[in-house]
């Protein structure tokens, strides 16, 4: 009997790792259709010391994937001329772009949607062979994230929180350019999750934060990937929740699954935990351990059901459609994974937030005062 729960054990694993499948991006450059890269919108006094080093000047589309009906082309956000250029010099199933219905979508990013299912693309002299999507996640409550360099035993706590406490049962990370550990060493390690886990590499430039008062108008990356695992995983059909790595979701009593509704965003606002490392896994039973002072931004969870393609996700909330606030939902934001995150001079450096001395901050007193918090929205449960 022990020897076959071994081989179930063995027998489960390797399910596991047969679903981390990764997909290949079609990435297209500004030189691949002969047009100019992409300008900053930013003025240049506003820019951080290492603006150009992560800024995305080159990529003109991050990815395109069909489904049984529609064709998706996920970009960065570019000029009308650029697009010109593009429909112009390139052939979809052979044919011009004007032999199709497509509508164009344009928020902080943009996407492209041909009404017709196109299997390969040609420019100038190379062809794409536009794969179908995935799809398997279709009517599943899907947990995603983007990280990168975040500790590994750590985003497997966070992964197994939403399994056991919100119903989750796949899980999709896309991972962008870790560079303290290997891709292959996080899909290896991964296998403690709890459930199915759908890997991505993200080999593109994440962008830069706002800087001194300027727009939130260089972080291009984070919005584009939200429309991408909807279209592609979801296939814009099931639950799907936003939640960084350093963000844990807690109920009053209560999950996720039993507060959202079709095509309605659920939004709930955030707290911050500033609590020493070594007892973050012990958070969820203390709440002494929130600063009762920090209360802000929303982060959602949606139920998409064919939903409007007009409808854009963003990090706090979506454009074009339906919202609906929670008090009985908190996301927990977790100052040191947070500060890691941010000040290891791999995200930004010099930019919106500033290093301090971990060990001396004073809670009482939080610099991270931005988000324009108000006490009368923190729930009474919260508080107690």
């Amino acid at each position: 009997m022990q020897n076959l729960s071994k081989i179930n054990d063995i027998y489960k694993f390797f399910l596991k790792i047969a679903d981390f499948k990764v997909h290949k991006m079609i990435k297209i450059n500004f030189s691949d259709i002969d047009y100019p890269n992409r300008i900053p919108t930013r003025p240049i006094d506003l820019q951080q010391e290492n603006f150009t080093q992560y800024f995305d000047y080159t990529t003109f589309i991050y990815d395109i994937f069909r489904n049984d009906k529609k064709t998706y082309i996920i970009s960065p956000p570019s000029v009308n001329e650029a697009w010109s250029k593009f429909k112009e010099i390139t052939l979809f199933d052979d044919k011009p772009i004007s032999s199709y219905i497509s509508n164009f979508y344009t928020n902080k990013i943009q996407k492209l949607i041909i009404e017709k299912p196109i299997e390969k693309i040609r420019i100038k002299d190379r062809t794409y062979e536009i794969p179908k999507i995935n799809g398997k996640l279709e009517n599943k409550i899907v947990l995603y994230t983007l990280q990168k360099n975040n500790d590994i035993d750590w985003i497997i706590y966070w992964a197994n929180w939403y399994v056991d406490h919100h119903n989750v049962t796949d899980i999709v990370i896309y991972d962008n350019n870790s560079d303290i550990y290997s891709f292959s060493e996080l899909k290896n390690k991964l296998n403690k999750i709890k459930t199915k886990v759908y890997l991505e590499s993200v080999d593109y430039l994440y962008g830069m934060f706002a800087y001194k008062g300027s727009k939130w108008d260089a972080d291009f990356l984070q919005y584009a990937m939200f429309e991408h695992v909807r279209y592609y995983y979801l296939n814009n059909n099931g639950i799907l929740i936003n939640s960084d790595i350093d963000e844990i979701v807690v109920g009053n009593n209560i999950s996720i699954t039993d507060l959202v509704e079709e095509n309605v965003l659920l939004s709930y606002h955030g707290k911050w935990v500033y609590t020493k490392e070594e007892k973050l896994k012990k958070y969820h039973d203390d709440h002494n351990l929130i600063d009762q002072n920090s209360f802000y931004n929303n982060k959602w969870s949606i139920l998409l059901k064919n939903t409007d393609d007009a409808v854009f996700l963003r990090v706090h909330h979506a454009d074009n459609i339906k919202k609906k606030y929670s008090k009985d939902l908190v996301f927990l934001h977790h100052f040191f994974i947070n500060a890691k995150m941010h000040w290891s001079g791999r995200r930004y450096e010099g930019g919106l937030l500033f290093p301090i001395n971990l060990e001396c901050y004073d809670p009482k007193n939080p610099i991270l005062s931005s988000y324009g918090e108000t006490k009368d929205k923190i729930p009474d449960w919260l508080l107690n």
